[in-house]
């Protein structure tokens, strides 16, 4: 690559100055752009010599091609298990409106920073940066991006932001003690009560619970087998476990499924929705959100809590 460098500086019509750098692309590419400081000028070329010495500078017209087109084409190349394709479409889901069409050279920390931000619980958001990494590092192979804008950030070590971490008084309130538990299953629509109760009392994922069936509940046994989630026939964990209820649990389950399930069908949801679907995340966790509010027990309370 030659040698990089800043142009004269030249006047606005509007009066300022500006100073324009170029330097070549990974193909040899000549590619400027302008600043309105001589400093920023030259620590962008710096920048730039940096990556030519690392071997990760980019192809400037690769980096034009939008996120969608990068994600499908790492779709079409790589073989993905059925459990993987179905994680990838829910994080498409929010990715995909708010920077799906956007260059994938322009997409920066903070576009994907805000794009997690909009993912309820931990856990969630982890899985869906994990995805964004993996796109984005395919891109990086592919000389279209220097630099991956979804991994996480370098935690500081300072004593400041170590205090800052701990679990807040605001925090601690989100662990739900036995009365408030039965309080906010009073303010629970009578539909999703069983529901608040199980997860409440045997920790059971949202998603594990969504997706339970009325044959993985054996009612002499009084337990429920967990082999599957929301998101495909596997727990979270991968392996099926076996959750002992307790008593008064089980009856509410029983109650609850010969009320709004189908008892004699083994396949059926023991938590449909109003349609005999399967409950969208969005719309309990709204529902939930109210009951808590209305309970005296809404600290930024989600089902995640629950456990």
């Amino acid at each position: 690559m030659a040698r990089p460098f800043i142009s004269k500086k030249y006047s606005t019509p509007s009066g300022g100055t500006r100073y324009r750098a170029w330097y070549y692309d990974a193909v040899g590419r000549k590619v400027g752009k302008v600043f309105h400081t001589k400093r920023e000028a030259e620590a962008f070329l710096r920048a730039k010599a940096a990556e030519e010495a690392t071997g990760t500078l980019a192809d400037t017209r690769a980096g034009q091609v939008t996120f969608e087109e990068v994600w499908k084409e790492r779709r079409s190349r790589e073989q993905f298990a059925a459990n993987t394709l179905a994680s990838q479409d829910n994080v498409w889901r929010v990715v995909g409106p708010l920077f799906g069409r956007r260059a994938i050279g322009e997409i920066q920390s903070r576009n994907v920073e805000a794009a997690l931000a909009s993912i309820d619980g931990p856990a969630a958001r982890a899985k869906a940066r994990s995805v964004l990494v993996a796109v984005f590092n395919y891109a990086i192979a592919e000389r279209r991006i220097p630099v991956n804008p979804a991994k996480a950030r370098r935690q500081s070590r300072t004593r400041a932001a170590r205090m800052a971490s701990q679990p807040s008084v605001r925090d601690e309130r989100r662990y739900l003690n036995d009365e408030q538990l039965r309080a906010l299953v009073a303010a629970m629509p009578d539909r999703y009560q069983a529901l608040v109760e199980l997860m409440g009392r045997v920790g059971l994922r949202p998603g594990e619970a969504y997706a339970l069936t009325v044959g993985q509940f054996d009612t002499v046994r009084e337990e429920i087998l967990v082999d599957r989630t929301v998101d495909g026939p596997a727990s979270k964990t991968g392996k099926e476990r076996k959750v002992t209820l307790p008593s008064i649990v089980a009856e509410g389950l029983i109650d609850h499924i010969r009320r709004y399930s189908r008892p004699e069908d083994p396949s059926a949801l023991i938590f449909p929705n109003g349609k005999g679907r399967m409950l969208d995340r969005n719309q309990f966790r709204r529902v939930f959100q109210r009951a808590s509010l209305k309970a005296g027990v809404n600290h930024g309370l989600s089902p995640n809590h629950l456990r």
